[in-house]
Protein backbone atom coordinates (compact mmCIF):
# COMPACT_ATOMS: atom_id res chain seq x y z
CA UNK A 1 0.00 0.00 0.00
CA UNK A 2 2.87 2.40 0.85
CA UNK A 3 4.40 1.75 -2.58
CA UNK A 4 1.12 2.47 -4.37
CA UNK A 5 0.73 5.82 -2.56
CA UNK A 6 4.36 6.70 -3.33
CA UNK A 7 3.86 5.81 -7.02
CA UNK A 8 0.76 8.02 -7.27
CA UNK A 9 2.54 10.97 -5.62
CA UNK A 10 5.57 10.51 -7.91
CA UNK A 11 3.33 10.42 -10.99
CA UNK A 12 1.58 13.66 -10.01
CA UNK A 13 4.91 15.36 -9.29
CA UNK A 14 6.46 14.18 -12.54
CA UNK A 15 3.54 15.30 -14.62
CA UNK A 16 3.31 18.80 -13.18
CA UNK A 17 4.82 21.95 -14.63
CA UNK A 18 6.24 22.88 -11.26
CA UNK A 19 8.30 19.71 -11.12
CA UNK A 20 9.58 19.97 -14.69
CA UNK A 21 10.58 23.62 -14.22
CA UNK A 22 12.24 23.05 -10.84
CA UNK A 23 14.33 20.21 -12.26
CA UNK A 24 14.99 21.89 -15.64
CA UNK A 25 13.44 18.93 -17.44
CA UNK A 26 11.26 19.06 -20.50
CA UNK A 27 8.58 19.97 -21.03
CA UNK A 28 8.72 23.68 -20.40
CA UNK A 29 5.22 24.71 -19.40
CA UNK A 30 3.04 27.40 -17.91
CA UNK A 31 2.81 27.13 -14.11
CA UNK A 32 -0.84 26.47 -13.28
CA UNK A 33 -1.78 24.80 -16.55
CA UNK A 34 -3.41 21.37 -16.42
CA UNK A 35 -1.54 18.31 -15.23
CA UNK A 36 -0.49 15.81 -17.88
CA UNK A 37 0.96 12.36 -18.23
CA UNK A 38 4.10 11.91 -20.34
CA UNK A 39 4.60 8.94 -22.67
CA UNK A 40 7.32 8.47 -25.27
CA UNK A 41 6.78 6.67 -28.55
CA UNK A 42 7.64 7.06 -32.22
CA UNK A 43 10.53 9.41 -31.39
CA UNK A 44 8.40 12.01 -29.61
CA UNK A 45 6.78 12.95 -26.34
CA UNK A 46 3.04 12.49 -25.91
CA UNK A 47 1.49 14.67 -23.24
CA UNK A 48 -1.94 13.39 -22.24
CA UNK A 49 -4.26 15.98 -20.75
CA UNK A 50 -7.86 15.66 -19.57
CA UNK A 51 -9.32 16.52 -23.01
CA UNK A 52 -6.35 16.55 -25.39
CA UNK A 53 -3.16 14.73 -26.31
CA UNK A 54 -0.17 16.73 -27.53
CA UNK A 55 2.43 15.03 -29.71
CA UNK A 56 5.73 16.93 -29.47
CA UNK A 57 8.44 16.29 -32.04
CA UNK A 58 11.82 17.96 -31.68
CA UNK A 59 12.51 20.34 -34.54
CA UNK A 60 15.92 19.03 -35.65
CA UNK A 61 16.53 21.62 -38.37
CA UNK A 62 15.52 24.74 -36.41
CA UNK A 63 15.01 26.14 -32.92
CA UNK A 64 11.61 25.29 -31.47
CA UNK A 65 9.20 22.37 -31.52
CA UNK A 66 6.77 20.82 -33.92
CA UNK A 67 3.60 19.58 -32.25
CA UNK A 68 0.14 18.29 -32.95
CA UNK A 69 -2.90 18.53 -30.67
CA UNK A 70 -5.44 15.73 -30.84
CA UNK A 71 -8.79 15.52 -29.09
CA UNK A 72 -9.88 12.42 -27.13
CA UNK A 73 -11.09 10.82 -30.39
CA UNK A 74 -7.61 11.31 -31.92
CA UNK A 75 -8.94 13.96 -34.30
CA UNK A 76 -6.34 16.59 -35.22
CA UNK A 77 -7.33 19.90 -33.60
CA UNK A 78 -4.17 21.96 -34.13
CA UNK A 79 -0.76 21.55 -35.74
CA UNK A 80 2.30 23.79 -35.40
CA UNK A 81 5.35 23.51 -37.63
CA UNK A 82 6.85 26.94 -37.01
CA UNK A 83 10.29 28.06 -35.91
CA UNK A 84 10.90 29.37 -32.37
CA UNK A 85 7.55 28.09 -31.00
CA UNK A 86 7.42 25.95 -27.89
CA UNK A 87 4.32 24.21 -26.60
CA UNK A 88 3.63 25.75 -23.17
CA UNK A 89 0.56 23.96 -21.80
CA UNK A 90 -3.22 23.55 -21.87
CA UNK A 91 -5.97 24.86 -19.62
CA UNK A 92 -9.56 23.93 -20.44
CA UNK A 93 -9.87 24.64 -24.20
CA UNK A 94 -6.92 27.07 -24.30
CA UNK A 95 -3.44 26.16 -25.51
CA UNK A 96 -0.37 28.23 -24.69
CA UNK A 97 2.63 28.68 -26.98
CA UNK A 98 5.90 30.37 -26.07
CA UNK A 99 7.43 32.18 -29.05
CA UNK A 100 11.03 33.37 -29.01
CA UNK A 101 14.52 32.58 -27.79
CA UNK A 102 15.59 35.63 -25.75
CA UNK A 103 14.49 36.89 -22.37
CA UNK A 104 11.81 39.07 -24.00
CA UNK A 105 9.37 36.66 -25.61
CA UNK A 106 5.80 36.32 -26.80
CA UNK A 107 2.99 34.23 -25.37
CA UNK A 108 0.27 33.05 -27.72
CA UNK A 109 -3.09 31.93 -26.35
CA UNK A 110 -4.99 29.74 -28.80
CA UNK A 111 -8.63 28.75 -28.40
CA UNK A 112 -8.66 25.08 -29.43
CA UNK A 113 -12.42 25.19 -30.09
CA UNK A 114 -12.06 27.90 -32.75
CA UNK A 115 -8.41 27.14 -33.64
CA UNK A 116 -7.64 30.85 -33.48
CA UNK A 117 -5.00 32.86 -31.62
CA UNK A 118 -6.97 35.05 -29.21
CA UNK A 119 -4.02 36.73 -27.47
CA UNK A 120 -0.42 37.44 -28.47
CA UNK A 121 1.45 39.34 -25.77
CA UNK A 122 5.06 40.26 -25.11
CA UNK A 123 6.48 39.22 -21.73
CA UNK A 124 9.64 38.79 -19.72
CA UNK A 125 10.22 36.75 -16.57
CA UNK A 126 7.80 34.28 -15.06
CA UNK A 127 4.28 33.63 -16.33
CA UNK A 128 1.66 32.03 -14.06
CA UNK A 129 -1.90 30.83 -14.52
CA UNK A 130 -4.27 31.16 -11.55
CA UNK A 131 -8.05 30.64 -11.70
CA UNK A 132 -8.27 31.25 -15.44
CA UNK A 133 -6.02 34.32 -15.33
CA UNK A 134 -2.54 34.51 -16.85
CA UNK A 135 -0.27 36.84 -14.88
CA UNK A 136 2.80 38.16 -16.69
CA UNK A 137 5.21 41.10 -16.84
CA UNK A 138 4.91 43.26 -19.94
CA UNK A 139 8.26 44.90 -20.82
CA UNK A 140 8.32 48.51 -21.95
CA UNK A 141 10.65 48.16 -24.91
CA UNK A 142 9.71 50.86 -27.41
CA UNK A 143 7.43 53.02 -25.27
CA UNK A 144 8.04 54.65 -21.91
CA UNK A 145 6.25 53.49 -18.75
CA UNK A 146 3.59 55.84 -17.34
CA UNK A 147 5.89 56.45 -14.37
CA UNK A 148 9.28 55.23 -13.15
CA UNK A 149 9.20 53.34 -9.86
CA UNK A 150 11.83 53.54 -7.15
CA UNK A 151 14.41 50.93 -8.11
CA UNK A 152 16.56 48.95 -5.68
CA UNK A 153 20.16 50.14 -5.24
CA UNK A 154 21.51 47.21 -7.24
CA UNK A 155 19.66 48.55 -10.32
CA UNK A 156 22.19 51.39 -10.56
CA UNK A 157 24.75 48.77 -11.68
CA UNK A 158 22.53 47.62 -14.55
CA UNK A 159 23.20 50.72 -16.69
CA UNK A 160 21.58 50.36 -20.11
CA UNK A 161 20.12 47.01 -19.04
CA UNK A 162 17.70 48.72 -16.65
CA UNK A 163 14.16 48.30 -17.93
CA UNK A 164 10.63 48.53 -16.67
CA UNK A 165 7.74 46.08 -16.70
CA UNK A 166 4.06 46.27 -15.89
CA UNK A 167 2.16 43.41 -14.31
CA UNK A 168 -0.68 42.52 -16.67
CA UNK A 169 -3.38 39.88 -16.51
CA UNK A 170 -5.11 37.98 -19.29
CA UNK A 171 -8.56 36.90 -18.11
CA UNK A 172 -9.35 33.85 -20.24
CA UNK A 173 -13.03 33.73 -19.29
CA UNK A 174 -13.70 37.45 -19.87
CA UNK A 175 -11.44 37.48 -22.96
CA UNK A 176 -9.60 40.64 -21.88
CA UNK A 177 -6.21 41.98 -20.79
CA UNK A 178 -6.07 44.01 -17.58
CA UNK A 179 -3.24 46.51 -17.12
CA UNK A 180 -2.65 46.76 -13.38
CA UNK A 181 -0.49 49.88 -13.38
CA UNK A 182 2.06 48.07 -11.17
CA UNK A 183 5.43 49.09 -12.66
CA UNK A 184 8.70 47.37 -11.62
CA UNK A 185 12.39 47.77 -12.36
CA UNK A 186 13.78 44.84 -14.34
CA UNK A 187 17.13 43.75 -15.68
CA UNK A 188 16.74 43.32 -19.46
CA UNK A 189 19.26 41.89 -21.87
Amino acid sequence: MKYLIFAIIALVLFSSCEYSQQTNQNPMCLIGSELFEINQKDGGDYLTYKSYTVQKIQNIDNVGENYRVLDKNDVLVYEALEQFNYFYGIYENFMFVDDGTGNIRQLLVINLNTRKTIFKVTYTGDVNLENGQIIFNYPFVTEKPPYKPNCPEEAEKWGDMLGYTEKQIIDLHKNEIVKTGEISCTYME
